[in-house]
């Protein structure tokens, strides 16, 4: 009996990517009716049927890969949350699988619990977005059986495939950037620090404040911020923008973060960036609608999640 070929023996065969013959399987509209006809005459010909699941070793048997976040602190309405999951779920299912988002707090309750959730038990993988993936994780997930990636947020020390942003190197730039320009008070809002983005953020903040050894104020610094949204925010934005002594310049932790330093500005009448400048993170769709423009590092979207 001849053995039945897979998709990525097929792809080799034809010439084309996994990615390609799986749209053309799952009947996706963004291929081209030649190589829709190529993959399906070739599937034909060697009277190919897709599995549902695949009988190999126990991380593949199944068809689900995990999307795991703080979604309480950080909801998909988040353009930084919303990104991230968009592309992970276009390149997982370019390639068979399927997404399922999977709280922090599910998590921790099977944690408590073992067997409460039978989800997890049918998982491929796991994509680890938030909270900090700690030890305790990291041996939940081996006793899984499964493959897992974590997504900037991986505690020192803990083995696991990382992909991480360079956060450090990106507010090196805007603090250089802001004393080229002659500022020597700059601040910095931000919050949950027990986030590597925004942790990482003010750490190279506060270095490179130390190596151009200019002034850091306690003054200037929001360190506190209940969410990192724009609701959490504007207290905080407040309690900076109304301080006599002000920061010229401002860094801050993420796009809603500047929406609600915006605002804040616009009620006490503050020019930006006559009185205040303004540097940010993320690129969210929502701050074309600032006025002045808003300078912001965007988010790497396509190298993060691997779907361009």
């Amino acid at each position: 009996m001849a053995k039945r070929k897979n998709i990525t023996e097929i792809a080799l065969q034809l010439g084309l990517s996994t990615a390609t013959v799986s749209r053309v399987l799952n009947n996706k509209p963004d291929v081209n009716n030649e190589t829709r006809e190529k993959v399906l005459g070739f599937l034909q010909e060697v009277k190919y049927a897709p599995r549902t699941s695949v009988r190999t070793s126990p991380a593949t048997k199944n068809r689900l890969i995990a999307f795991v976040n703080d979604f309480d602190r950080y909801p998909l309405a988040i353009y930084y949350v919303g990104g991230v999951l968009d592309g992970i779920n276009h390149a997982v299912f370019d390639n068979g699988f399927y997404s399922v988002l999977i709280s922090a707090q599910t998590v921790e309750k099977e944690l408590r619990w073992p067997g409460t959730y039978p989800v997890f038990h049918q998982l491929a993988g796991v994509v680890w977005s938030m909270p900090i993936f700690e030890q305790r994780h990291s041996d939940f997930i081996s006793k899984l059986g499964v493959p897992c990636v974590v997504v900037n947020n991986l505690g020192k020390g803990v083995p696991m495939h990382l992909i991480e942003v360079d956060n450090f190197t990106s507010v090196r730039q805007a603090v250089e950037y802001f004393a080229s320009l002659g500022h020597r008070k700059i601040g910095f809002v931000g919050g949950d620090m027990d986030v590597a983005n925004i942790r990482d953020r003010y750490s190279a903040y506060l270095q490179t404040m130390k190596t151009l050894e200019l002034e850091i104020d306690r003054d200037w610094i929001i360190d506190d911020l209940s969410e990192n949204t724009v609701a959490g925010a504007t207290e905080g934005a407040f309690r900076l923008l109304g301080r006599k002594n002000l920061p010229t310049a401002v860094i801050a932790c993420n796009d809603p973060v500047s929406i609600a330093l915006y605002q804040v500005a616009h009620e006490r009448g503050l020019r930006i960036p006559e009185d205040v400048s303004i540097i940010s993170f993320d690129n969210d769709p929502e701050t074309q609608f600032l006025t002045p423009p808003l300078t912001t590092f965007k988010q790497p979207f396509a190298e993060i999640t691997g779907h361009r």
